[in-house]
C-alpha cells in the first residue's frame, strides 16, 4: 500500500476537523522515536504548520531508561523535535525500580500514567498515538493466545476515552506500518529503530516473525484487523444493549449499586456478565485493570445455580443477592 505524503497530511486535516479537535490548546502525540510516531508527530506539525494557526504539537517522549541508550536516543529525538514550529517536546521518565516480568506490558502502563498526567496537569485533551494495522491484526493474535473473550478480540478503536477528560486518538489505523516508514523516508524524517521490536523474547516480535507462514494461510494483517473490526461492532451492539438495562433498572444505594434479580436473569448470559463487570468497573474506577471476566462468569454461574447466593468479596467490593427484594447488590468494601 503506497499512500503519498499529501494525501496523508489531508486524511490527518480531515481527521482532526471531523473529531473537533482543531479548537483544542494542545494536542498532544506519544512518540518513541520509531517510524510510526514520527510520521504521526511529523503530520501533525505539517498540519499545524499549513493551517498558520490552531493548537500547539505537543510531543510527549517518555524515556523509560530499560536501555543503555535511552538517554542518548531522548537527546537525538529532542534535537530533531524542537526545531519543528509550534511544536514542544516534552521527555517524561519512568522512575523507581523496574520490573523483572512482564517488562513490555508494565512499562505500557507506566508510560500512559505519566503521559496523562502530564495532560491533566497542563489542561490537555487529546493524545495521538501511532497505532495502524500490522498493530491490530497483532494485538488481535496477543489477545486470542491470552483466551480473550469478545471485547478483548474487538478492534482498538479509532477514538476511545483515556479517563473523564480526555481521549487517545489514532488516525493511522487503517493504514500498515510500511505507509509510515515510506512517510519518513520520502521526507528524510529521521527515526530510531527500537530493538526490543526484534528481541524474541518478547511475544509481539514472536508474533511479527511468524507472520509469513500467517500469510501464506490466508491469515493477513489486513484480514485479521478486519476481523477485529467486525467484532468490535458487535461489541458496540451488545454494549448498547448493556447500558440501555443499566439505564432502566440500575437503582443507587448507600454504598454501591443493585438491579433486579428477575429483570437481569431473563438476558442472554453475554449481557448478563456485561451488566455486572460495567456496574463493577463504574464503583472502583481506580482500578488499572478490568475485573476478571473468569470471576464474573463464575459469579453469573452462581446467581444462575443459586438462589441464596452465599455473599462474597470481589474486586474490593462485596457481592450478594436479596431474596426478600429479589435484588442483586453490588457495594465498596468498607476501609480497613
Amino acid at each position: 500500500m503506497h499512500t503519498e505524503p499529501a494525501l496523508l497530511l489531508q486524511h490527518i486535516s480531515d481527521f482532526i476537523i471531523t473529531h473537533q479537535l482543531d479548537g483544542h490548546a494542545h494536542l498532544c502525540v506519544a512518540v518513541s522515536g520509531g517510524a510510526d510516531s514520527m510520521a504521526l508527530a511529523h503530520l501533525l506539525m505539517s498540519w499545524r504548520k499549513q493551517r498558520q494557526q490552531g493548537p500547539e504539537i505537543v510531543v510527549l517522549h517518555v524515556n523509560h531508561g530499560l536501555r543503555a541508550e535511552a538517554d542518548e536516543e531522548e537527546a537525538h529525538l529532542r534535537s530533531i523535535v524542537e526545531v519543528w514550529p509550534n511544536t514542544r517536546f516534552v521527555a517524561l521518565a519512568w522512575q523507581g525500580d523496574k520490573p523483572d516480568s512482564r517488562i513490555q506490558e508494565q512499562a505500557r502502563t507506566a508510560r500512559y500514567a505519566l503521559m496523562q498526567n502530564w495532560m491533566a496537569a497542563h489542561k490537555a485533551r487529546a493524545l495521538f498515538v501511532a497505532h495502524h494495522a500490522d498493530d491490530q491484526a497483532e494485538t488481535f493474535l496477543i489477545r486470542l493466545c491470552a483466551g480473550s473473550g469478545l471485547d478483548g478480540l474487538a478492534a482498538m478503536q479509532i477514538q476511545s476515552k483515556a479517563d473523564d477528560n480526555s481521549f487517545v486518538y489514532r488516525p493511522l489505523l487503517s493504514f500498515p506500518h510500511s505507509v509510515c516508514e515510506a512517510y519518513c523516508r520520502s521526507l528524510g524524517v529521521v527515526w530510531n529503530e527500537d530493538p526490543s521490536n526484534k528481541n524474541l523474547n518478547y511475544q509481539r516480535p514472536r508474533l511479527r516473525d511468524g507472520r509469513a507462514l500467517l500469510e501464506a494461510e490466508g491469515l493477513s494483517n489486513k484480514r485479521l484487523a478486519a476481523t477485529a473490526e467486525r467484532l468490535s461492532r458487535a461489541r458496540e451492539a451488545l454494549d448498547q444493549w448493556r447500558d440501555d438495562f443499566i439505564d432502566r433498572h440500575m437503582r443507587d444505594e448507600t454504598r454501591g449499586v443493585s438491579v433486579p434479580y428477575q429483570s437481569w436473569i431473563e438476558l442472554p448470559d453475554d449481557i448478563k456478565i456485561r451488566v455486572l463487570s460495567a456496574l463493577a468497573k463504574r464503583l472502583n474506577q481506580n482500578s488499572a485493570y478490568p475485573p476478571s471476566l473468569e470471576k464474573i462468569e463464575a459469579i453469573v454461574a452462581d446467581l444462575k445455580a443459586d438462589a441464596a447466593f452465599p455473599r462474597q468479596s470481589f474486586f474490593k467490593l462485596l457481592w450478594s443477592r436479596s431474596i426478600t427484594e429479589n435484588r442483586i447488590y453490588l457495594e465498596r468494601e468498607r476501609a480497613v
